[in-house]
């Protein structure tokens, strides 16, 4: 865990197997968080296709590396099936590549020049807990974006792996903190100015939430519904 705010090392005490399950909450202020990853502007620089593309690669490459252990660890601490565990990171593999390619032809068809937005927060659902979080954070980091992520708690250890493996793949630890903290400290990170984005998978009551915190926020969101569907007699049932 890559933030240099106070720490207290827990448990989780959710079952039999807790005591594998070591994690850790931030206690102090999340200024000390914000701050350790926070870049000024004059120091956000223009997103570089070619580092772009070699990181982006390192990455997809990291994720193929580490699928068993991912699948482990997301059967362990999200209750997740062995094919709904694989799907997860073929998805988190598609996102590295697509990004990274999105990115690359995108600058050389249309000569297009980008600037980054500054620092980002990714918070994403429980229950999609590696491909959601990696699509957002990978999406920030290649737009030259700093990301502090906030996973949720219920599988925090997963969030705590795939971080591992974008330091590993070469994503330097400034431009990506991993934070496990409860929800005083997620609304103060959502409130503080010096977060430029927000990236929210969630409910749309989550959504609406962040908007009276702070308005005006740039909100990125992909909330919850419920949509009618007809189902015809022809159709496959299976």
């Amino acid at each position: 865990v890559a933030h240099h705010a106070r720490l207290a090392v827990g448990v989780d005490h959710r079952d039999a197997r807790a005591e594998r399950l070591g994690f850790v909450h931030v206690l102090g202020g999340h200024g000390l968080v914000v701050g350790d990853v926070a870049a000024d502007e004059d120091q956000q620089v223009r997103p570089d296709p070619v580092l772009i593309g070699d990181r982006g690669g390192a990455d997809a490459q990291g994720l193929r590396e580490a699928r068993k252990e991912l699948a482990g660890v997301m059967m362990l601490d999200g209750g997740k099936r062995v094919v709904e565990a694989d799907v997860e990171i073929s998805e988190a593999i598609d996102f590295a590549e697509y990004y990274r390619a999105s990115f690359t032809r995108l600058e050389r068809e249309t000569g297009a020049t980008f600037t980054s937005r500054g620092t980002v927060l990714v918070t994403p659902p429980w229950n999609f807990p590696l491909a959601i979080p990696a699509g957002g954070v990978l999406a920030a980091l290649m737009a030259g974006n700093r990301v502090i992520f906030k996973p949720a708690l219920e599988t925090a250890l997963v969030a705590e792996r795939l971080t591992r493996v974008f330091y590993k793949a070469g994503v330097p630890s400034e431009a990506l903190q991993l934070v496990l903290c409860e929800d005083d400290v997620a609304s103060a990170l959502v409130k503080d100015p010096r977060v430029s984005s927000v990236i929210l998978t969630g409910a749309t009551d989550t959504a609406r939430l962040f908007q009276r915190m702070r308005p005006g926020l740039h909100l990125l969101a992909e909330t919850g519904g419920k949509n009618g569907a007809y189902v015809s007699a022809v159709s496959d049932r299976e």
